[in-house]
């Protein structure tokens, strides 16, 4: 087994406790006569973005020497996930819950844990991959930051039921230009 192998099991536990904390809480609202729209769209996006993670991490085989720093830091992604998805979809709710009122009590800390995510990963291809800051890459991470980021400051309600649909939509087209294959994104 090698160092990077060693390492990618802890992540993908993290992704897969996260992923499952998902679809637990996507039936749970499913399931309520007090469901939010917005929230499973966001449940959706998360769930692609745990496997986009964990599609991506490939890249970090090409990485020669790991340290502990390192490690730390690709942990960073699948932990700032679980945490959005434990603010997204909580464990044991009432069953009267009223998700469209939690979803907005929550929207502002569930879309900076997003942010905080999505800027780290510009920043993690830059220092553990050498990827310059110039790379086409770039303007798709940028829009999907932007997009969470008006998130967190814009608070019409018709705004909310799009945004969730529009950066998976950016997300998708990202992962199609750079990422459809492993290894592909660092070969553009």
């Amino acid at each position: 087994m090698t160092v990077f192998e060693y390492l990618m099991v802890m992540t993908s536990i993290v992704l897969a406790v996260a992923l499952t904390q998902l679809l637990r809480g996507m039936t749970e609202v499913w399931r309520s006569q007090h469901r939010y729209w917005p929230q499973l769209s966001w449940a959706i996006v998360l769930s692609v973005v745990t496997v986009q993670i964990w599609w991506a991490f490939w890249d970090l085989h090409q990485v020669e020497e790991w340290t502990a720093y390192g490690f730390v830091t690709i942990l960073c992604f699948p932990v700032l996930i679980y945490l959005a998805t434990a603010i997204l979809m909580p464990q044991r709710q009432a069953v009267d819950t009223d998700w469209r009122e939690y979803f907005v009590a929550q929207r502002r800390d569930f879309l900076v844990l997003l942010a905080i995510f999505t800027i780290a990963g510009m920043l993690l291809s830059w220092v553990l991959l050498d990827l310059p800051l110039s790379h086409p890459y770039r303007l798709w991470q940028a829009s999907m930051a932007l997009l969470v980021l008006s998130g967190i400051f814009l608070t019409g309600e018709r705004y909310h039921h799009w945004l969730p649909w529009i950066f998976l939509a950016v997300l998708i087209a990202s992962q199609v230009l750079f990422r459809s294959r492993p290894g592909a994104f660092l070969a553009t």
